[in-house]
C-alpha cells in the first residue's frame, strides 16, 4: 500500500496548452537569430551522470524519506559562436530521471523507484570568463518517452519487486532553468557540470503538492 500512497501522491496541476506552444516557438525562434548572427559554428557529442530528485515527495508518507536517483544524459549539441567570448548552444539529450523513496517497518524494509525518461532539448548562453572556462544558463523544454514506478519489498532474506507503467499519471512536456559551468580543451574534449531546476509540476492530479524534477550532470564531451 505505501508504494501505491507514494507514487499516487506525485500529481500536479495541467500546463496551459498554448504556454507551452509560444514557450517552443520562442526558443526555436531565438536559436535562428542567434544563428543568423554566428561567427562560428562548432558540433559536438556529450554523455553525462545525473543525479536526480524530485521535489515534494516526502510529504508522499511520513515514514518514506527521498533519496537521489542515479541516471544519465546522452545527445548532441552545437555551440553557436557570437563572439571571443560569448555563445550559443542548444542541446538534443536523452535524458534518465527521478526519485528513489526509502523506508522501514516492522521488520520489513521498502524501496520505492520512479524512473522517468526525457528527450530534453536546452538552449544555453555560455559566456567565456578566460579560455576554455566557461559559464552558462538557458531554459529547457522537456518531453516525457516513459515512466516507471518500482517498487520492492524486504523481509530477512526475502523480498519482492512491482513494476508498473505510470506515464499517465505525467505531464507529457516539462519546462526547467539549467546553471552551470565547464570547461573546454583544445583538442576539443570538454567537461562541464550543471543543475536543472525544475519549474513545471510534472505530474497530473496531485492536489497541494508541486512535484519538480531537480537534476545534477557531470558531462564529458567532444567538439568536433
Amino acid at each position: 500500500m505505501i508504494v501505491f500512497s507514494f507514487i499516487i501522491v506525485l500529481c500536479s496541476l495541467n500546463l496551459k496548452y498554448f504556454m507551452k506552444k509560444i514557450i517552443l516557438t520562442a526558443l526555436v525562434a531565438v536559436c535562428g537569430v542567434f544563428a543568423m548572427s554566428a561567427q562560428a559554428t562548432t558540433y559536438g557529442a556529450k554523455v553525462a551522470y545525473n543525479s536526480a530528485t524530485v521535489s515534494d515527495t516526502d510529504d508522499a508518507e511520513e515514514d518514506v524519506s527521498s533519496k537521489p536517483l542515479s541516471g544519465f544524459s546522452i545527445g548532441a549539441y552545437a555551440e553557436i559562436s557570437l563572439s571571443d567570448a560569448f555563445s550559443i548552444q542548444p542541446e538534443v539529450l536523452y535524458s534518465t530521471k527521478g526519485v528513489k523513496g526509502e523506508s522501514s517497518e516492522a521488520g520489513q524494509s521498502l524501496e520505492v523507484t520512479m524512473k522517468l525518461s526525457y528527450i530534453d532539448i536546452p538552449v544555453m548562453a555560455k559566456y567565456y570568463v578566460t579560455k576554455g572556462f566557461s559559464l552558462e544558463v538557458g531554459p529547457q523544454v522537456s518531453f516525457l518517452l516513459a515512466a516507471d514506478g518500482e517498487s520492492t519489498i524486504s523481509e530477512g532474506d526475502d523480498s519482492v519487486t512491482v513494476s508498473v507503467d505510470i506515464k499517465d499519471s505525467f505531464e507529457s512536456v516539462d519546462f526547467g532553468l539549467n546553471m552551470g559551468a565547464g570547461y573546454k580543451l583544445d583538442s576539443g574534449l570538454n567537461f562541464g557540470l550543471r543543475y536543472g531546476l525544475g519549474l513545471a509540476t510534472i505530474v497530473k492530479e496531485s492536489g497541494d503538492d508541486s512535484p519538480k524534477n531537480n537534476v545534477f550532470s557531470l558531462s564529458a564531451g567532444y567538439s568536433f
